[in-house]
Parts: structure tokens; C-alpha cells; sequence
């Protein structure tokens, strides 16, 4: 740092470490306040005076480099530190010139003279954070909040610094002192959903499903007309899976489907949520309206005909399994649903042994598990082929059954 002149040494003890900037034309020997008789304070008062209003003028106009050294003056002639308040302008000149190492050395002068004031507290976090000084900045800013109720930059500020230590360990108690700032920046800025967005993240990440859900219910009732912070709740009720939160999922996935009808997700939540409370049927007519408006959905019509085939709608689920082949032949899962219909047919429909009607529709479950190619469907296809080779139709078989159709009424429906 460059070198003082002792012309603040009286004044400005701290900004003794500063550079030139602190230079002034006064001379060296110039006497104190205390040195000087009645009449001689009243004109240092005055020049002093003069020279904070040449700086404040100049300081409006935004000429910081005519402001500065107007400061400089001054405060050389004002012992008693009356003009102290000025210090930050004088802390802005040097910032605004690129020198802030003397902005920073200026701004801690001003927080030991006015320990009360907010700005300076304030701006000299931000130098410090700047310089890489994280901890001498969270000090300030937690000194700057104390002293005003509605600084919500300070507790940002804060809340970042937390947020890199936590980040560091994740400790929960950590995570917790974050969170404890992102309420009080809630609370201050109702409007920015950022801190609310924030929140439900580190929640997510870091917290239980429950404090999750807690929260975004809060965020829910505090922007009601917010599409996200609904969709994020429905999803964590969803994604808890237990019937209470199915339900209250369901008595807030309607109006997002209502407002967003072209969005897949809110369907598929509705449809989860149903079926995770017994309701297939009815997440399967959620999933049908859905198709029709999206069509180009690959995995919806065999999703649809599972979902039928577990409540033993096997009509459905054929007619679901077919469409899936139709509209998306390279997709394997169509074909292994329609294998699993023809098995459950025949578990549905056979006696206590099997005959050769209920061979044959085991052969065609084999033929539609043979004719998977799909890569991600084919594992599960060889497996389902594996288990029916007890039960396909032998060669004695075909010997004493000269027929290649089942001719039991109720397998009719399969060739309808």
C-alpha cells in the first residue's frame, strides 16, 4: 500500500494504513484544534465547511476524482470528527476510481466512528466479500441487518455465505441456519419467489419428505395462483405415497390440469395418485384423455392396458396392448402386455389341467414374447418365453387335435 502523510493521523487513525490517496496540500506542521484560539477554529471550521461542500457538489455530479481530494481536505481539518457521515461518500469516490483497498481501510474507519450506521456496515461487507474476506463480511452484514429491520440484502448476502459452508459439510444444522434466512427473506420479500424456490430445493435435497411438503403447502398458500409451487406440491404428496397425501394431491392436480391441459405431468400425477388409492380404472380414463390430446406419447396406451390388466379387465387391456402396437410397432412394451393378456386369459378361463385350447393360447403369449426386439423390453420378454415352454402345444398334441384355434367360448373374445 502506498505511503500517508500524518496530515489524517489526528483525524483518521485507521486510515493511517492507507495510500497517497490520503495526500492533501495542507502542510505537515499545521497545528491542532486544540492549539488554535477562538478565532482560528471558526475559520478551520469554515474552510473545513468549504471544502466538504466543494466535495459533496462535485460528489452529485458523479466526478469522483475532483470529490476525492475536496474530502481529503476536509477531514485533514476536522479533528473532532464531526464530518464522519462523509466518510462514505469518500469511500464511494475511491471504489468508483477501482482503489478498494482504501475504500475498505475508509469504510472500517467509519463503522469504529459510527458503529449505529447501517451503510457503512452494509458497503463494507460487500468490500470484504469482494476481496474474498467471507467471514469479516457475514459480520458486517449480520451487524447491518440488526440495525435494519427490512435489509434484505444483508440477509441475502448471509444466507450465501451459509450456503457455501453448507455445501462444504451438509450438516443439517448447517442447512438449518440457511433455511432460517431464506424465512426472514420470505417474510421481507413475499413477491420474489426465488427464496421460496430456494428453499423447497434445499429442502428436497437435504430434509425429510415431510418438512418438504410443509413447506411447499406454506409457499402454496402464500402464492395461490402460482402454477410451479402447486405442480411441486402435487408431485411431493404423490411422491410420498401414502393415502392422505394421494388424496390431497388429488383435490389440487384439477385446476393445474384445468389451466395447463396441453401438460403430460399433471395427468400422469392424477393418474398415479389414483392408482395408488385402488383407482386404476379411473387413472387408466385419465391416461386415455390425456392420449388423445397427446398422442404422440409412446408409453401411454400400454401404461393404460396395464393399468386394466390389473383390475382383470382383460378386454381393455387387449385393446390397449393392440393399440400400443399400432401406433408405436419398434416399442416392445405393446407386445409384452398383449403377451401377459393371453396368459391371464388363461389363467382366467382353464380348468384344473390344461387342454389343448389353453395350449394354444399360451403359444400365442410365446409368439408375442418372441417377436419383442425392443432392446429395453427384451430381458424381460425372454423371461416371460421361458416360463410357458412346459405348456405349449406338443407334437402329440397336434397329433389328436387337428385345430390351430381355441375353440372354448371363453377365449372367443380374443379373436374379436
Amino acid at each position: 500500500m502506498k505511503h500517508l502523510l500524518p496530515l489524517l493521523a489526528g483525524a483518521l487513525l485507521l486510515l493511517g494504513a492507507c495510500n497517497t490517496a490520503y495526500q492533501s496540500t495542507a502542510r505537515p506542521d499545521e497545528p491542532s484544534a486544540g492549539d488554535l484560539s477562538e478565532a482560528e477554529l471558526q475559520a478551520r471550521e469554515l474552510e473545513m465547511r468549504r471544502h466538504i461542500s466543494f466535495a459533496y457538489e462535485y460528489f452529485k455530479q458523479n466526478n469522483f476524482i475532483e470529490a476525492k481530494p475536496y474530502y481529503l481536505k476536509a477531514f485533514a481539518l476536522d479533528d473532532r470528527n464531526t464530518q464522519a457521515t462523509h466518510l462514505k461518500r469518500l469511500a464511494t469516490c475511491y471504489m468508483q476510481l477501482g482503489d478498494q483497498d482504501s475504500a475498505r481501510v475508509v469504510l472500517q474507519r467509519a463503522v469504529e466512528l459510527l458503529p449505529d450506521s447501517w451503510y457503512e456496515h452494509r458497503t463494507l461487507g460487500d468490500l470484504l466479500q469482494r476481496s474474498g474476506d467471507k467471514n469479516a463480511a457475514f459480520a458486517e452484514f449480520r451487524i447491518a441487518a440488526g440495525l435494519k429491520e427490512d435489509d434484505w440484502e444483508s440477509r441475502r448476502d448471509m444466507m450465501a455465505i451459509l450456503k457455501e459452508r453448507a455445501e462444504a459439510s451438509d450438516a443439517t444444522e448447517d442447512w438449518d441456519a440457511v433455511l432460517e434466512l431464506l424465512d426472514q427473506l420470505i417474510v421481507l420479500q413475499p413477491e420474489e419467489m426465488r427464496w421460496a424456490r430456494s428453499k423447497d430445493e434445499i429442502l428436497s435435497a437435504h430434509y425429510d419428505p415431510e418438512e418438504v411438503i410443509a413447506s411447499l403447502r406454506q409457499n402454496q398458500a402464500q402464492f395461490p395462483q402460482d402454477l410451479t409451487i402447486r405442480q411441486k406440491l402435487v408431485s411431493a404428496l404423490v411422491e410420498f405415497a401414502t393415502p392422505a397425501s394421494y388424496r390431497e394431491a388429488l383435490g389440487l392436480v384439477d385446476e393445474l390440469i384445468a389451466a395447463q391441459p396441453e401438460q403430460v405431468r399433471p395427468y400422469d400425477l392424477k393418474a398415479t395418485a389414483l392408482e395408488g388409492l385402488g383407482r386404476a380404472e379411473e387413472a387408466a380414463v385419465v391416461l386415455a384423455t390425456l392420449f388423445e390430446r397427446k398422442p404422440d406419447q409412446t408409453d401411454l396406451p400400454a401404461r393404460i392396458g396395464e393399468l386394466y390388466l390389473t383390475q382383470d379387465n382383460l378386454r381393455q387391456a387387449r385393446r390397449w396392448a393392440l393399440r400400443s402396437k399400432s401406433a408405436f410397432p419398434s416399442y416392445g412394451k405393446g407386445g409384452l402386455l398383449l403377451a401377459r393378456v393371453y396368459v391371464a386369459s388363461v389363467n382366467a378361463c382353464a380348468g384344473s389341467e390344461l387342454n389343448f385350447d389353453d395350449k394354444l393360447v399360451y403359444e400365442l403369449a410365446a409368439r408375442e414374447f418372441d417377436a419383442v426386439a425392443d432392446p429395453a423390453f427384451r430381458g424381460a420378454a425372454r423371461q416371460g418365453r421361458a416360463s410357458l415352454e412346459e405348456v405349449l402345444p406338443t407334437a402329440e398334441d397336434r397329433f389328436f387335435n387337428k385345430y390351430d384355434r381355441p375353440k372354448k367360448d371363453c377365449y372367443r373374445w380374443l379373436f374379436e
